[in-house]
């Protein structure tokens, strides 16, 4: 396994991490609203742009 992937690896199995906080439904459901909107956004903005997966390869 080359370098770069065993790193990654390591950052994944290593289970050190703080779980993240719990958040109130309310402020969660108002969260997920938000980021599926900026999501929708994104994707309207590609779409003008003509994006093209091929271009970045």
């Amino acid at each position: 396994m080359p370098p770069r992937q065993m790193v990654q690896g390591v950052l994944f199995e290593e289970n050190d991490a703080v779980p993240p906080p719990q958040l109130q439904p309310q402020l969660q459901a108002h969260l997920l609203q938000q980021m599926v909107q900026w999501m929708q956004t994104v994707v309207v903005t590609l779409n003008r742009e003509g994006y093209d997966e091929q271009d970045y390869r």
